[in-house]
């Protein structure tokens, strides 16, 4: 049997990363410091010891794996917002706005402020759409980045002109595979301060019923409550609900304007006027109470807008300095003519109250006789009306008269002194003001 030569060695191809294309490797015997290297079987490899590429090659391997590595990193960063395409800072105000022009009161609100002392009350789309020269269009003007956040301005369109409004915005990145978001800061709704009467449960803001029960008030003058509104850009009317045929609501017309970066309180006072119907009423009320006054039998008649001056003190007549003091009015009887003025002037004072004002009038008071018989002293009493007439949460009217009586100061001249002296008229028993030495 011939024994099998052994196969000739061939060299292994370098795969090289600089190999030229195109060029074939060249083949050469073995170089100085190379030697075969034993393979298992016999077989034999030359292998380079001191071959100066190898290290550069497995430097360029180590550059190129590193270079692939950061290809897949910026691939995963940065793909996923590529894809999904990244948010502007127009966004969120466009979603506050086409909110707000389509009325869409629940998507607003999500963008206002937070305020637990004021109503929202007001803030529904019914109330919103009813309201006019309200926000119809509005374009994007201008857009500034800066770090973080960003100011856009708008200009919004009503029917009665153009008006902008800065908004801001900030930037948020929920994860690396979600695009970045921009996030509109909330937006401040004006603070309206209404002013309303005691017991009324509604008013109406452009005939849309707002009840009024439940909603966060403070009490003001007279019993009055002062309810806070937020309201939206628009123009309103605001009014209370009408009660009887003497009372005639009060429409206030509110203009609120777009604000973005602080509250702008206003304010309305919702009352009534009176119809001629109520001012009859009323003068009929203070007629009553004349004729209560006229009835009394005493110096100082209870309720009444005016009293007589007495003093029982020897000395005579009260002075000057003690009108309304010691001198004041007493229990003294007597009887009493009253001619109530010509003519009464009732105006609208606060909320649900008239203020009621008078020409003079003049009531006469005369003593009751002495304990001789001696008849008693007349005093005339001039007076004026001045009250208030209210409507209380019943419905009903009713009056608060003050005592303003009249004094006349009477300054008394002494022509070949050049003295002077002043006295206060009427006085006990005169009914006219009398200077000493003459009148």
């Amino acid at each position: 049997m011939k024994a099998s030569t052994p196969a000739p060695t061939g060299r292994t191809l370098p795969l090289g990363w600089t190999q030229p294309e195109g060029e074939l490797p060249a083949f050469h015997g073995p170089a100085a410091g190379e030697g075969p290297a034993a393979e298992p079987g016999g077989a034999t490899e030359l292998v380079s010891t001191t071959d100066p590429g190898s290290d550069r090659r497995a430097h360029r391997r180590g550059l190129a794996l590193a270079g692939a590595v950061c290809a897949v990193l910026a691939l995963v960063l940065v793909l996923p917002r590529l894809l999904l395409g990244g948010a502007s800072p127009e966004d969120p105000v466009r979603d506050y706005l086409d909110a707000l022009v389509a009325g869409d009161v629940v998507t607003v609100r999500e963008h206002l402020t937070d305020s637990a002392e004021t109503s929202d009350a007001a803030l529904t789309a019914e109330v919103l759409r009813a309201a006019t020269h309200r926000i119809t269009s509005y374009t994007i003007d201008t857009v500034q980045i800066e770090g973080g956040q960003a100011m856009v301005t708008a200009s919004l369109s009503s029917r009665t002109g153009v008006q902008q409004a800065g908004f801001t915005v900030r930037s948020q990145a929920p994860s690396s595979f979600a695009p970045a978001t921009w996030e509109l800061l909330p937006v401040a709704a004006t603070e309206f301060v209404v002013t309303v009467p005691e017991g009324v449960q509604e008013l109406l803001i452009n005939a849309v019923p707002i009840p009024l029960s439940g909603q966060p008030s403070r009490e003001g003058m007279f019993g009055q409550q002062l309810l806070t509104l937020r309201l939206l850009p628009g123009s309103y009317e605001l009014e209370l609900p009408a009660r009887s045929e003497r009372l005639i609501p009060v429409v206030e017309e509110v203009s609120i304007s777009m604000q973005t970066d602080e509250l702008r309180r206003a304010g309305a006072v919702l009352g009534y006027e009176l119809s001629p119907r109520g001012r009859e009423e009323v003068t009929a009320q203070v007629d009553a109470v004349l004729e209560e006054c006229a009835a009394s039998t005493t110096a100082a008649p209870p309720d009444c807008p005016f009293f007589a001056f007495t003093d029982s003190r020897p000395g005579g007549p009260a002075e000057e300095s003690d009108v309304g003091g010691a001198a004041g009015p007493s229990a003294a009887p007597g009887t009493w003519q009253v001619t109530a003025p010509s003519n009464y002037r009732i105006e609208r004072w606060i909320s649900a109250s008239w203020s009621i004002t008078s020409d003079t009038g003049y009531a006469v008071f005369t003593a009751a006789p002495g304990a001789d018989g001696s008849p008693g002293t007349s005093q005339i009493v001039p007076f004026i009306i001045d009250g208030i007439a209210l409507l209380d949460p019943s419905g009903e009217l009713h009056l608060e008269l003050s005592q303003s009586y009249v004094l006349n100061l009477v300054t008394c001249v002494e022509v070949e002194e050049g003295s002077r002296e002043t006295i206060t008229w009427p006085l006990e028993g005169e009914s006219v003001a009398v200077c000493q030495g003459g009148e």
